[in-house]
């Protein structure tokens, strides 16, 4: 049974898995220049607000966003277990699960969540990060 909307941060690790499943078949066009960070940011956003991904990507931009889901499954799994203080002395619950949509979720594990993961040590990622630009500073009036 599919899962539509999870409910706690079980249901949200294999939720998605369901959604990485689908990811992975569709089909992939070879070349194109190396993923950016904000090129994926953008693909994201968009599943996010429609639910789909476009009819075919660039093999790089799908690995990248593999790679994306591989992160959100990973922080999910890590919101289930008990945590303790920094003292040692006291076990709490597991993280309460969020109740929200589709959009929100998804933007948060894909997209804002995943400059955490840019912060880490390449040594913890399985494959090397597509870059990022560095923010012009200062803003340009296009952005104002």
């Amino acid at each position: 049974m599919k899962i539509l909307r999870p409910e706690s941060w079980p249901q949200a690790v294999r939720f998605l898995c369901e959604e990485q499943q689908c990811l992975e078949n569709l089909p992939v066009v070879q070349g194109g220049l190396p993923p950016d960070a904000e090129e994926i940011d953008v693909l994201c956003l968009q599943y996010a607000a429609r639910h789909e991904w476009p009819t075919s990507l660039p093999a790089r931009d799908r690995d990248a966003i593999l790679q994306r889901f591989d992160w959100a499954r990973t922080l999910a799994a890590t919101m289930l277990a008990r945590f303790r203080k920094a003292d040692g002395t006291e076990t709490g619950q597991q993280m309460p699960y969020p109740d929200w949509e589709f959009e929100p979720m998804m933007i948060w594990f894909l997209v804002e969540t995943w400059r955490t993961a840019e912060k880490l040590p390449t040594d913890v990622l399985a494959r090397p990060l597509p870059p990022r630009p560095a923010p012009q500073w200062p803003p340009g009036p296009e952005t104002n």
